[in-house]
């Protein structure tokens, strides 16, 4: 069966009836958007709903923005993305050994800060230098390029790279050297509740909605976007707007392969049959999908693209009482029968 917008609208209205989705979705393939639209409630309480201009924190997408301001820079020659972290990070612990290719693919060896949950500092907007102090003392788990370990520590420091080479904020930089040039508005770096207003993120508590804590980030999960945003992004990288095809092509098809023995992050199972991109996965056994899904409390991000026929699946939610994963497989299905 072919599915249509309409169709696919009339089942995502039934989702958000059902309280299962609040959120945005847009569906495009190479001739444009099929479907962008809000569905459920950005703010429960005072009833706004949700729009496809609607701000949501981005989470673990974040990491793909940082990936191509790395690449950017490498391309200016104001860093290389084989020199050792040390060039950058004044006696950080083996920076002579890790690279920053090593922390684009999560194959440094330095421990994810996540792992043991240590949340309170995310619920403040500390200093960079406070993230980066959570685990610096911390031993590696494997030399550096031995194997994959998914690691927000990673793109903290490569945030602070940036700061270091640009002398500017992390937020500042992507602003200059991606959001603005692409015309993203709607999209940032997360410093209050306000940036997203009226967007709300929502747990669930006994079946009820409740707001969740607001969580700050950096070159890891610090960004907020719109699904309408993105989109303009999903477009960019099939162009040379940002960086040349030869950046695109080390950060979206010629990484690190089928990743053994993943520790933190996602499963095993989920990461199988992926190979490792500069903040993405990639499947080259289904139409050769390039994406990440992100997570923070209250808030879910995915962005799919299916580079064989130029299509993007995009969602973005408010609330995790939704069931994402079963509405996500149902979009891509009826996507790639477009």
């Amino acid at each position: 069966m072919v599915h249509t917008d309409e169709h696919l609208d009339t089942y995502l209205m039934e989702q958000a009836s059902k309280n299962h989705f609040h959120g945005s979705i847009l569906l495009a393939d190479r001739n444009g958007i099929i479907l962008s639209k809000g569905y459920g409630y950005a703010n429960y309480k005072e009833k706004h709903k949700n729009e496809p201009a609607s701000r949501h924190q981005i989470a673990s997408l974040t990491k793909q923005f940082t990936a191509i301001a790395i690449m950017q820079l490498h391309e200016k020659g104001l860093l290389n993305t084989a020199d050792p972290i040390q060039n950058y990070l004044n006696n950080y612990p083996n920076g002579d050994r890790i690279t920053i290719k090593h922390l684009l693919s999560h194959t440094s060896g330095i421990p994810d800060f996540l792992e043991e949950e240590l949340l309170d500092i995310e619920l403040e907007l500390a200093p960079l230098d406070q993230f980066i102090s959570r685990f610096i003392d911390r031993p590696l788990e494997f030399n550096p390029g031995q194997r994959f370990n998914y690691s927000n520590s990673g793109y903290i420091l490569l945030a602070k790279i940036i700061e270091t080479v640009m002398n500017d904020s992390y937020a500042n930089t992507i602003q200059k050297l991606i959001f603005e040039p692409l015309g993203m508005k709607n999209s940032g770096f997360f410093t209050s509740p306000s940036d997203i207003s009226p967007t709300v993120g929502y747990l669930s508590l006994n079946r009820e909605m409740i707001k969740a804590p607001n969580v700050y980030g950096y070159g890891e999960s610090g960004l907020y976007s719109t699904v309408e945003d993105l989109y303009l992004w999903d477009r960019a990288l099939y162009t040379e707007k940002l960086v040349t095809k030869s950046a695109l092509k080390e950060a979206l098809y010629s990484c690190v392969k089928k990743p053994a023995f993943p520790t933190e992050g996602p499963s095993p199972a989920l990461i199988q049959n992926n190979s490792i991109g500069y903040g993405w996965f990639i499947n080259k056994e289904n139409k050769y999908k390039i994406w990440h899904d992100g997570e923070i409390h209250g808030f879910f991000s995915s962005i799919n693209r299916y580079m064989d026929q130029k299509k993007v699946l995009i969602m973005l939610s408010n609330c995790n009482l939704s069931k994402t994963d079963e509405i996500l497989a149902y979009l891509e299905q009826a996507l790639l029968q477009i």
